[in-house]
């Protein structure tokens, strides 16, 4: 058996969840991804052999900070790879043809869906939204764009199934949908380790901060300074020296689902991962 893994490259969510459930795949199954997520990061997040053809066939949204959207820009990309569709699906049906696949399964690239019925193969959505949801309010901005969302809805209608993760939004354009619960990733109360790590007291109150590394240049971080009896931990450089911030380089050893256990709550812009890793572990949210 070998499955193609359709993996949208907007930012490490659906490449997080997909190697969560990757991950969990039976060994004698060859994993091929198509994404153009870094290999690096698969690297970081699997824990099985995979091989990985780099590709882009969809682009999510374009944002102009954490919590904004390009609309405009974002359906204009989409546009273009629309125009380049025919050349995109008979590029990759040749490929995955040549790898003999036997099934397909997407987090949630529309074209994949098309690429499984020219390979006369079976094809599942694998996600909690896509991107029919995502996209259908931007047409009362951009009309122009109906044509092309037509199609998005037409290459979904073509999936033998959506498995809809919980919480998750309507899944439109498919038609056959079953609702597989959360998905998230395992981890660990690594409390000690990280307090060796950082000589820091495990006896304080634990924070882990997640707001993604676009516009969040204008936060007046200093301010976790004034709350010394907390420790924050997070993956990024902030923008000026903090002592009781701690930026951690997740590996093997230390996971970032292991951070998640391992503190009493977490700071973050609501993603699929964030929100599902805080209820698996039963730690509370505190968004904007």
């Amino acid at each position: 058996m070998r499955l193609a893994y359709f993996i949208s490259g907007h930012g490490f969510g659906h490449g997080v969840r997909s190697c969560a459930i990757i991950n969990h795949i039976p060994s004698s199954i060859d994993i091929i991804i198509i994404s153009s997520l870094p290999e690096a990061f698969f690297r970081e997040e699997l824990c099985r052999p995979f091989s990985l053809i780099p590709g882009k066939l969809d682009c999510g949204c374009l944002q102009t900070d954490s919590e904004n959207t390009d609309i405009k820009g974002t359906l204009s990309q989409y546009s273009k790879l629309h125009d380049n569709r025919e050349v995109l699906c008979s590029r990759f049906t040749h490929i995955l043809e040549k790898k003999a696949v036997n099934l397909v399964f997407s987090d949630i690239v529309p074209m994949a869906f098309p690429i499984a019925r020219r390979l006369g193969v079976s094809a599942y959505g694998v996600a909690n939204f896509n991107w029919a949801d995502i996209y259908f309010p931007y047409l009362k901005h951009c009309p122009w764009f109906k044509p092309v969302y037509e199609q998005i809805l037409k290459d979904y209608s073509l999936a033998d199934g959506y498995l809809s993760m919980e919480p998750g939004m309507a899944g439109t354009g498919f038609i056959k949908r079953s609702k597989v619960g959360l998905v998230a990733r395992q981890g660990q109360n690594k409390r000690s380790l990280i307090a060796k790590t950082f000589r820091i007291d495990p006896d304080k109150k634990w924070c882990l901060v997640y707001l993604g590394c676009y516009g969040m240049g204008a936060i007046d971080w200093s301010k976790l300074s004034q709350y010394s009896h907390w420790e924050f931990f997070g993956l990024y450089d902030l923008q000026c020296s903090i002592p009781n911030y701690h930026r951690v380089a997740v590996d093997k050893t230390l996971g970032y689902a292991d951070l998640t256990a391992s503190c009493e709550i977490v700071l973050g812009k609501l993603g699929y991962g964030l929100v599902s890793e805080s209820l698996v572990f039963q730690k509370p949210v505190l968004f904007f």
